[in-house]
């Protein structure tokens, strides 16, 4: 009975080595399979998995109950329930009950008998009483049958590993034919690719040598004529010059003469009529002296227009010493000098005036500083501003910013301009750059709250009578204009965190670093004491956009 048996073993419960002992939840275990399950001083129980602390397996109560059963069983059964618990025991020869030697089979109970058994397994009850040679033969013809279909079963077995040997090898020699069969089908393909690619690439070689050999005649062709433009202006300078004194020197001869015959008529005593000739000859003289001032600051001009002549001309030129390789319109040259250390200066007219700002390196980045009227070191390449927009997205769409403390550099921090907001983008690329003649530089802050960072207001970069359509910021680090003044000034402003706030703004950019300045600025103690101490656009070649597209 299942009731009689251990959850774990499932043996039958006894009352010497396997009592049937409760744990708290209610379950019933033998005494074998708790001391097995005991780790320390704790049980886990099988069927519920509940943990029970126990000091030893002894101090759990025994199922009682259980055991009553048990005893019952026993009673009314007799030795039945012994003979089914002992069943492999008397399979090994004596009857587990008697001891005595086993003569015979009971098939309805299925378990070996003595003779002292009869009286329980006679035919009067039922049961079906076999002898030992019957049952033997019995087995033995059972197994004989079951070696038969066992030996007919392997026999098939056995032939149809053998098809499937058969196949087998046939499958691996076909697919070692196949295996060759591509083997040789790719290396003949990776032939003709290597043969394609060695070719390519002796075309393209002799392709890149004549394009150099003639941009290098082209190079060398626009250098030789400018350089005699540049002679020729300088010959003519020099002629003029020469001419002017030539004709300064003859009047400056012609004077000492006329001086020393006033002279000689004063020594003389001689009055009257010459001296009033000489004084008109002194008068014409100082007439024509007055011409040869006139004539010489000319020259002096000329030679201005010509100094401002060859500094055009270097525009076009590699004036600068080290630099005889440069091309202005090659990228990598502006890198490769930037990298060198060399100044390079970007010029721009505003005003009837030169206005320069310096190009630098930062962060492998080339960056364009803001339009300033400022002198220039006299060794430094200067590049006209149209140049250099050739090495610029167009328009450039990242601008960065400087802000100190009371003076004290604390960074800069970069903003991406967004393409849907072109107007928006443009002005704020106009006040960065400074090429209208004013912009961000100098610019102070006036305003901070828990979401945002405002400006003063300062001068807008464009003329413009409206505006495209305001979006509200609600993404920390957004950057967002406001125009005042019947759009004839401009307000800048950093959003960074909080609650939605609305303005009638617009978000044309985002911060892609230095959202942690900015949020230091929130937090200063005096906010007219910020400022934007350097601004102006970083260069984004899209030479080598196109380049890292493609690798």
């Amino acid at each position: 009975m299942e009731a009689l048996e251990c959850d774990v073993c499932h043996f039958q419960v006894n009352e010497v080595n396997r009592k049937p002992r409760n744990l708290t939840c209610g379950h019933t275990v033998c005494s074998l399979c708790l001391g097995i399950l005991k780790k320390g001083n704790s049980i886990t129980c099988p069927t519920c998995r509940q943990v029970f602390t126990v000091v030893s397996v002894d101090e759990l109560p025994v199922n009682f109950g259980v055991i009553k059963v048990l005893r019952s069983l026993q009673e009314d059964n007799g030795s039945l329930s012994r003979w089914k618990s002992f069943e492999s025991l008397s399979e090994m020869g004596n009857c587990p009950i008697h001891l005595c030697p086993i003569e015979s089979k009971c098939t309805t109970c299925k378990i070996w008998i003595c003779y002292s058994c009869y009286d329980l397994h006679n035919l009067s009850t039922g049961c079906q009483i076999l002898g030992l040679s019957e049952t033997l033969q019995k087995k033995k013809d059972q197994h004989k049958s079951q070696v038969d279909n066992m030996k007919i079963k392997i026999d098939k077995d056995l032939e149809y590993i053998s098809t499937m040997i058969h196949y087998i090898a046939l499958d691996q020699e076909e697919l070692t034919m196949r295996k060759e069969t591509l083997q040789n089908s790719f290396y003949k393909e990776l032939n003709q690719i290597e043969v394609t690619i060695q070719k390519e690439n002796e075309d393209l070689k002799h392709h890149q040598e004549e394009e150099l050999k003639k941009l290098q005649m082209k190079f060398d062709k626009e250098t030789k004529v400018l350089q005699n433009k540049h002679q020729q202006l300088k010959d003519d300078y020099n002629l003029k010059i020469r001419k002017s004194q030539d004709k300064i020197d003859m009047e400056h001869m012609k004077l000492d003469e006329t001086s020393k015959e006033l002279q000689k008529h004063l020594s003389d005593g001689s009055a009257g009529r010459d001296a009033i000739m000489t004084s008109h000859a002194n008068l014409a003289l100082a007439d024509n002296l007055q011409d040869f001032s006139v004539s010489l600051q000319r020259a002096e001009q000329n030679e201005h227009f010509v100094k401002i002549w060859s500094s055009k001309i270097s525009l076009g030129l590699d004036t600068y010493h080290g630099l005889s390789d440069f091309d202005h319109d090659n990228f990598q040259g502006l890198l490769k000098n930037l990298e060198r250390s060399c100044p390079v200066f970007g010029v721009l007219e505003i005003n009837s005036e030169e206005y320069s700002s310096q190009l630098t390196l930062k962060n492998d980045q080339v960056h364009l500083h803001f339009f300033r009227n400022q002198q220039r070191p006299d060794k430094a390449l200067v590049l006209g501003y149209g140049r250099i927009q050739k090495f610029m997205d167009k328009p450039p769409s990242l601008v960065f910013l400087e802000l100190s403390f009371a003076g004290k550099p604390q960074g800069y921090i970069y903003i991406r301009l967004r393409g849907d907001k072109p107007r928006w983008s443009n002005n704020m690329r106009l006040l960065c750059s400074g090429e209208r003649g004013h912009g961000l530089l100098g610019l102070g802050f006036d305003g901070a709250d828990g979401c945002g960072l405002w400006s003063n207001q300062v001068a807008s970069g464009e003329d413009l009578q409206t505006m495209e359509k305001g979006t509200a910021a609600t993404v920390s680090g957004d950057v967002y204009g406001l125009y005042v003044s019947s759009f004839t000034h401009f307000k800048l402003g950093f959003w960074h965190g909080g609650h939605y706030k609305s303005f009638l703004f617009s978000v044309f950019g985002h911060l892609e670093e230095g959202l942690d300045i900015v949020k230091e600025c929130k937090d200063y103690s005096s906010l007219s004491d910020i400022r934007i101490t350097d601004c102006g656009l970083v260069i984004e070649n899209k030479d080598q956009e196109d380049q890292s597209a493609t690798i």
